[in-house]
């Protein structure tokens, strides 16, 4: 897992993009797909090979989209690569900071 803004990722996908095309020469098209897609649709026409912006996860569609993922993750089993996605959550994906310590509190007591 991967977490960055959402510039620093266009930044990383377009030059991944480009490492890719120059040794297959092949044309790669990105979407851009999941739960807040849509919140950075400005950032992500800086992507040179944008294909489409979805708001929203084929899980969203029920079971019909999870045998629907399933299907896709079968059919690419036996591919190399792996699909390692880029998630945009700072605040939340960092770890808490220690509660502070509250001045002349001595702590809790139970009560009988």
């Amino acid at each position: 897992m991967d977490i960055d803004y959402p510039g620093h990722i266009v930044e990383r996908v377009n030059a991944e993009v480009r490492r890719r095309a120059e040794i297959g020469g092949m044309r790669y098209i990105v979407d851009v797909v999941g739960h807040g897609a849509a919140r950075y649709a400005d950032v992500w026409q800086s992507l040179d090979a944008l294909g489409s912006v979805v708001e929203g996860s084929i899980l969203d569609a029920g079971a019909a989209g999870l045998a629907m993922f399933a299907e896709m993750a079968l059919k690419h089993a036996d591919d190399e690569a792996p699909v390692e996605p880029l998630y945009l959550r700072r605040p939340d994906a960092e770890v808490p900071s220690p509660l502070k310590h509250v001045l002349n509190h001595a702590g809790a007591q139970r009560a009988d």
